[in-house]
């Protein structure tokens, strides 16, 4: 089974069914349903997803339902049979830690890199951030980067 690694964008746009990217991350996310693929994520990009999610919620369903709903989006992820949540062992905080000091790029998007590199398979992202623009060269160069924007 191939690997990938899922930052908190994909995530998200999945539950976004009016996403510019929604259809891409559907594709992804069923293709892990189907067991095609197994998605990695760290922990810290777990706890993202909870964040985010829960901010887009709130913004169709209110505070009290956003929250139960992010809390199922995380049980689907973390308890997902394809999905695995990667522990943070002394080398891939240190590679994250890299990272961020390399590119000063969200600390989140860090872990992703750095545990993509870890399992050697891609890292999936929703777009490319702002923030990743001035270093998106050698991002790319290093990096198996996937972007839900050209999928």
């Amino acid at each position: 089974m191939s690997k990938v690694v899922l930052d908190t964008g994909v995530w998200v746009e999945y539950i976004n069914k009016n996403g510019r990217y929604h259809v891409q991350a559907k594709t992804i996310i069923d293709r892990i349903d189907d067991g095609e693929i197994v998605a990695m994520v760290s922990p810290i990009t777990l706890t993202d997803i909870y964040y985010v999610s829960e901010r887009v919620y709130k913004e169709v369903f209110g505070a009290n339902i956003a929250k139960q709903k992010a809390e199922k989006l995380y049980d689907f992820v973390y308890y997902h049979p394809n999905t695995e949540v990667a522990s943070i062992d002394y080398k891939l905080g240190l590679r994250a830690g890299e990272i961020k000091s390399e590119h000063n790029i969200a600390i989140s998007d860090c872990y992703s890199l750095a545990l993509s590199e870890k399992e050697e398979c891609p890292a999936i992202f929703r777009h490319v951030e702002s923030e990743m623009l001035p270093c998106l060269g050698d991002l790319q160069k290093r990096f198996n980067l996937i972007f839900l924007e050209k999928y």
